[in-house]
């Protein structure tokens, strides 16, 4: 159902521009020469400082909060157990919840308190390696699963839900086991909620959306292991406190999917598995799914091997069935382009996992998605690309096809036409009121560098004018 009142404009004022489209800016952080993840400043806890600053990391679980504030929590390499809020009016860092510390190798064990109490002493722990998150329609902040740390210390796969109250600054244990790796939940009757029912341990399951105050989630990396992938999607009724089992296998597997043909939307389709992926939610409340990947083994030696995808997905939440939309129906596709700023139906960005798909602070019929790690192309990437289901076409506005590019940073806080990030992977990013992308922080591919910049993409509107006019009704994304 669409969201009462919301109108939604996203236009392209202009085709076959062959220079790169819009400029980078740099606005905080260190540059990749002298990255140092830990060069941070806390500043007073709930109080806003120009000089406070989250040291950077890769997969923080992050939001869209309904004042249009971001927050980010955890962090997958180093061990955070902090709250942070970003203000997108005044571009200042709050540093909100935690301990203020990097405890990575004694990070205590998860405070779950009791379950459906809120305290101010619940925590999630440490958290990280892409864990779902949604915002709901009273403005709460949702967590699930992920990897983390147990109420015994033990590292692990998690599949527990945690509810986050801004208001009260308290975290609420809402349902799930307070023990790591639960393999294999309780899928109960198909489409059918169960105050028994919880999905399986998974990890790598960003691609999360809100429909009707249901809190949806797809697939992962399962707790059993990281060899093959789920491509269930499960729904949370917030108002029932009930999971509900609604598309996809109930087991771990390497199956290969059933595509169909492309653009219609049928009960036999189904998704390959796939984990770190990324998502999109159109103004009709469609879920749309983009990338991600599997890992198998070869026959030989028994090595791992990634099998990256291309193609994007559409999920209709109301016939709960799936659409293969674009791109190759292969894993590992080196897709095409032809230059910036040309938008056509036969271009396809290059196979990737853990690209990202900005929060949204307006509603948009356009997907934006930034960089990824690319198991054809060896290394991150740091592409930008916009997708257009309406007449599915891709368009490629910025960055390179080369992986691990070093970027070009520039001179902090200033425009230019040749800066650009570094390439990277498991950031998070954003598009403010402005119709400006946002990015922050992440990880590259093949020196660990984990980033601690920040930077602010301006659309060029000779190419692409991505301004949208209403800001989005609470609770319709996440």
């Amino acid at each position: 159902m669409k969201p009462a009142g919301v109108l939604i404009i996203c236009c392209l004022l202009g085709l076959n521009i062959k220079a790169q489209s819009g400029m980078w800016v740099w606005i905080g952080g260190t540059d990749s020469i002298n990255v140092d993840s830990n060069n941070y400043h806390y500043g007073t806890q709930g109080v806003p400082d120009s000089l406070n600053y989250p040291a950077g990391d890769y997969e923080y679980v992050y939001w869209k909060d309904n004042s249009n504030n971001i927050w980010i929590y955890g962090g997958t390499e180093i061990g955070y157990e902090d709250m942070w809020k970003f203000n997108t009016h005044t571009h200042i860092w709050t540093w909100i919840k935690g301990p203020n510390a990097l405890r990575i190798d004694s990070v205590p064990p998860t405070e779950y308190g009791i379950k459906g109490v809120p305290s101010v002493t619940n925590n999630p722990g440490y958290r990280g390696w892409g864990c779902a998150s949604w915002t709901d329609a009273n403005g709460d902040l949702w967590l699930f699963g992920g990897g983390g740390k147990d109420t015994l210390g033990n590292f692990g796969v998690m599949n527990d839900l945690w509810r986050y109250n801004i208001a009260s600054n308290e975290w609420t244990w809402i349902s799930g086991p307070s023990l790591a790796n639960d393999s294999l939940g309780h899928y109960g009757t198909y489409q059918v909620p169960d105050v028994e029912n919880i999905p399986p341990a998974r990890s790598e399951c960003t691609a999360t959306w809100v429909y009707n105050n249901h809190l949806y989630l797809f697939g992962g990396c399962s707790a059993k292991t990281e060899i093959g992938a789920l491509n269930d999607v499960w729904s949370y009724s917030v108002s029932d406190n009930t999971w509900s089992w609604m598309s996809g296998l109930d087991t771990l597997s390497l199956f290969t999917g059933n595509y169909g043909m492309r653009g219609v939307e049928s009960a036999t389709n189904i998704p390959p598995p796939r984990a770190a992926y990324t998502q999109w939610t159109d103004d009709c409340g469609n879920y749309y799914l983009w990338g991600g990947t599997v890992f198998t083994l070869y026959q030989i030696n028994n090595a791992v091997f990634e099998m990256d995808y291309s193609d994007v997905w559409r999920y209709n939440n109301v016939t709960n069935r799936w659409t293969w939309m674009a791109g190759d129906s292969l894993a590992n596709s080196w897709g095409n382009s032809s230059g910036y700023c040309i938008r056509m139906t036969q271009i396809i960005p290059l196979s990737r996992m853990e690209n990202r798909t900005p929060l949204l602070l307006s509603k948009t019929n356009c997907l934006y998605g930034f960089g990824g790690d690319s198991y054809a192309a060896n290394g991150a990437l740091n592409d930008l690309w916009t997708y257009w289901p309406q007449t599915n076409d891709w368009e490629w506005l910025s960055g390179t096809t080369i992986p691990e590019s070093l970027g070009n940073y520039g001179h902090k806080g200033v425009l230019s036409g040749t800066n650009m990030p570094p390439s990277r992977f498991g950031h998070v990013s954003w598009i403010d009121q402005d119709g400006n992308l946002w990015v922050f922080s992440g990880r590259d591919g093949n020196t660990v560098i984990r980033f601690n910049d920040l930077w602010e993409y301006i659309p060029d509107s000779t190419c692409l004018a991505f301004k949208p006019v209403y800001i989005s009704q609470q609770g319709d994304s996440a």
